[in-house]
């Protein structure tokens, strides 16, 4: 990561009123004593984390990437969610559905958990059961009802059911059938918020045929809605249906 990314992300924090107050010393705690408990727990799982064992893969890895990270670089993890907040805030949807874990999410899971007529869904993956086992009912602000949908049923039932859909790219790498599946479950008028679209490139191109994440774009694209691309930090694509 270059020094103009990290500081484009720490003023982007700092000069929202939602942002400064992602790193604080108590959020600082509670995202450590979250990883920690992820980290303990794949520990306990006899997890292999060696390199030949799993590679660089993300979703298994996270919570080995950020355990003890200094704060800046914890103020960048949160700013992903900015533009999340946004979203909800301005869209304030009725149903959502959370498609990857919590290891950014911490101020979308609190937002949506003081929502008085939302429906909060999530993925039954990995992610949520970091979810369920580090972070739910460990204080009021993640104490909220939720359902849980298993990918299989999301793509054998693609009835419109969500106003907004939060996920990451790596979601629907090598995934089609899934995302598909994302875009049939939108209510019209929904939004599809993907975070970590340009694969830590922090560049997208059409013409670029070899981005792993070109098929996604290409599959929104030609989709009924309108897709786009903002290709600042790690990429940011957001889908909006017809």
């Amino acid at each position: 990561m270059n020094a103009e990314t990290l500081f484009t992300a720490l003023i982007a924090t700092k000069l929202s009123s939602v942002g400064v107050e992602h790193v604080t010393a108590s959020s600082r705690q509670e995202f450590n004593e979250y990883i920690a408990g992820c980290k303990q727990t794949a520990i306990d799982a006899n997890l292999d984390a060696r390199y030949i064992a799993r590679g660089f893969e993300v979703s298994t890895n996270f919570f080995n990437m950020l355990a003890n990270i200094p704060e800046d670089l914890q103020s960048v993890c949160f700013q992903t969610a900015l533009i999340e907040e946004l979203f909800i805030s301005v869209k304030k949807p009725q149903s959502v559905l959370i498609a990857d874990g919590a290891t950014y999410r911490f101020r979308t899971l609190e937002l949506l958990g003081s929502m008085d007529d939302v429906s909060i869904n999530f993925v039954n993956n990995h992610y949520f059961f970091w979810f369920e086992e580090h972070l739910k009912n460990t204080n009021e602000k993640y104490s909220f009802g939720y359902s849980a949908y298993l990918e299989d049923e999301l793509i054998a039932d693609q009835t419109p059911k969500f106003d907004m859909v939060l996920a990451s790219g790596h979601n629907f790498y090598e995934n089609n059938n899934f995302l598909e599946a994302v875009v049939g479950s939108l209510n019209p008028g929904g939004v599809l918020v993907i975070q970590a679209t340009n694969h830590s490139g922090e560049i997208y191109s059409p013409t670029y045929k070899f981005h792993e994440y070109c098929p996604m774009h290409e599959i929104l694209m030609n989709s009924s809605g309108k897709s786009f691309h903002i290709a600042n930090f790690f990429g940011f694509t957001i889908f909006l249906k017809d």
